[in-house]
Parts: structure tokens; sequence; C-alpha cells
């Protein structure tokens, strides 16, 4: 599993943005094979960042098939 997570950085508003990156980690306990991709493009990854969703997506097919 791939979670995709966006760093606002350190000018981030107090509360959601500010701990987004941390906050995802959560999702991370639900597969023993994970990885957590950080970003500063923005909300929207798979617009700002096309190829990367792309290749996380083929790499996950890539491990599925082993």
């Amino acid at each position: 599993m791939t979670i995709i997570s966006n760093d606002y950085g350190p000018s981030s508003p107090p509360g959601d943005e500010a701990t987004n990156v941390p906050d995802q980690r959560g999702w991370l306990v639900l597969s023993p094979n994970w990885k957590q991709v950080v970003v500063t493009s923005g909300h929207s990854v798979a617009e700002n960042e096309p190829d990367l969703v792309v290749e996380e997506i083929l790499v996950l097919d890539a491990a599925r098939a082993l």
C-alpha cells in the first residue's frame, strides 16, 4: 500500500494541514507492506504530479503480480 501525503510546510495553519503527514501514517497499519510518499505539490496530487501517481500504481500492480 502506498499513501501519498502532502506536506503543507512549516507555514501551514494549525489544524489538519499542519499534521497531515503524521496523521496519514495511521492508514499504514492496514498493510504489512507499506510506503508513504510525501509531496509538497498540494492536495490535488493526481493533477499536480500525475507521473508520480502512475508510477506508484504501476509499482503496486507489479508487486501484486509476484
